[in-house]
């Protein structure tokens, strides 16, 4: 029996839309972004010694931190933990009978630090998502939360085995786009506050924005994106006389998680950027306010300032954004959900014809599957822009995919590697972005400047090689998913 180790690291295609326009006077904060990052985390750091199960010195600290890759003391994370453990073990693993905002949160911060939110102290803190009426109490909120935790770590949905509606994230997206405003825009709930607010939209964009391939939700966020527009050009969203810091900050973050830059004239008041309207808010120190009211430093906005420099600081350098967290901090025996959509992240391949592997991603069933010739068909029921790479080592190599049938087919050799991932994806982010496109443009005349993998997954013709038409067209694809072929 012919078999192969598949090591699966299929990621959503959710690709941006609009080519990036950045204006010539931006300020330059970015060349800052590193020592601005540090302070921030500094302040952050030295008032929350000790982080525990709270909406304000816990999760979103405890989430700045990691990301932004700070140097704690060695403990500080496992003792995060160990609260965290304490906690659901004190109140048996429910840590609120109504507000499953607080499930979400633990799992976004234990995501970030490398832990598996299914088994803390013995208790599953994701299957908590699985009931859609009890998550979706508190609003959008819910929903929105409840999207972003579980796609934190790419976490299988939670089976459900109540009396009520057993939740799926295509229940939780659909609830979240019903809920949108004619403007574009969100608030906590469309009937009860009927006015946009920009906090709310650009959580919903956050959460939306690993979705972006489904044809509603992509129209949702072109909305959003027109209606955020709106807010900074004629609601004044940046003047920090009417505004709060929270509300830019989350702006900000969510075209972060979009790989919409923040310099684009579209989001721009005159000359100043959200960055640097953000950043009027922040003290000397590292602290940020809530507003201009005068009434002193904020711990809540300070975690807020913080994460969302860090999604700043991570657009920038072509990280994974911050709630992308196959990067996330490995602390030893309990890892983050391997990448796969929620199977295994190994699969075993059977030469006898049979679909041995098949994976959900989002509305997409993707199937692999050997024939009795040895060949490798992947078939979906989306055109997803599949890239499939042999590993050897540390090398990998681009292979010709063929369309037969409807299907994809790739001729491989018996005990090989092989890797699926999204067309021209270099951080393995689940989209393709402007700043992808031109890093394969600098690799077109740089080759080194890109690592094996990057190289192998830019390769879109399996020629070997990264040219500055497969940039172009990378370029094509951050604007139209469709336009990426296999």
């Amino acid at each position: 029996m012919r078999s192969k180790r598949i090591i699966c690291t299929i990621l959503t295609v959710a690709v941006l839309a609009g080519v990036v326009c950045v204006s010539a006077d931006s300020s330059g904060s970015e060349a800052n972004i590193d020592r601005l990052v540090n302070e921030t985390a500094a302040y952050v750091y030295s008032n929350t010694p000790a982080p525990s199960v709270n909406s304000i010195g816990g999760e979103w600290a405890v989430l700045g931190l990691a990301r932004a890759g700070y140097a704690v003391s060695e403990q500080y994370y496992d003792q995060y933990y160990q609260r965290v453990a304490d906690t659901v073990v004190k109140c048996g693993g429910v840590l609120h009978d109504k507000k499953y905002t607080e499930f979400s949160r633990v799992i976004i911060a234990l995501s970030s630090i490398g832990k598996d939110a299914r088994n803390v102290a013995g208790y599953d803190l994701v299957s908590f998502l699985g009931d859609y009426d009890k998550t979706i109490w508190q609003g959008n909120n819910g929903p929105i939360f409840a999207l972003i935790a579980l796609d934190s770590a790419n976490y299988p949905m939670p089976t459900y085995t109540g009396s009520g509606m057993a939740a799926t994230r295509q229940k939780y997206i659909d609830l979240i786009l019903e809920e949108q405003h004619e403007d574009g825009g969100w608030s906590l709930g469309k009937t009860d506050f009927p006015a946009t607010d920009p906090d709310m939209t650009g959580m919903a964009l956050q959460a939306l924005a690993k979705y972006r391939y489904i044809s509603k939700v992509d129209e949702a966020i072109r909305r959003a994106l027109d209606c955020a527009s709106d807010m900074i050009k004629n609601r004044h969203l940046l003047d920090m006389q009417t505004t709060s810091s929270e509300s830019i900050a989350q702006i900000l973050l969510a075209l972060c998680e979009l790989g919409v830059d923040y310099r684009d004239e579209r989001f721009m008041d005159g000359n100043t950027n959200l960055l640097d309207a953000l950043l009027k808010f922040r003290g000397p120190n590292g602290s940020f306010t809530h507003d201009y009211s005068g009434t002193g430093v904020n711990q809540m906005s300070a975690e807020q300032g913080l994460y969302t420099l860090v999604a700043v600081q991570r657009f920038l350098e072509g990280k994974n954004s911050l709630y992308r967290m196959g990067d996330a901090l490995d602390l030893s025996g309990n890892p983050v959900v391997s990448s796969g959509s929620g199977t295994s992240a190994v699969t075993t391949l059977e030469a006898d014809g049979t679909a041995v592997s098949v994976l959900q991603v989002g509305e997409t069933e993707i199937k692999l599957k050997c024939g009795s010739n040895g060949d490798y068909t992947v078939s979906s029921t989306r055109d997803i822009a599949c890239a499939v790479l042999l590993k050897n080592g540390d090398s990998y190599t681009a292979v010709k995919v063929t369309t037969l049938n409807g299907a994809h087919t790739v001729s491989i050799s018996d005990g090989a590697e092989v890797i699926l991932a999204v067309k021209g994806d270099l951080d393995n982010s689940g989209r393709v972005n402007a700043l992808e496109a031109r890093k394969a443009l600098k690799a077109s005349t740089t080759p080194t400047s890109l690592n094996a993998y990057q190289t192998a997954v830019a390769d879109l013709n399996a020629d070997g090689r990264v040219s500055a038409l497969e940039a172009r067209k990378m370029l094509k694809a951050s604007a139209s998913p469709s336009s990426m072929e296999w």
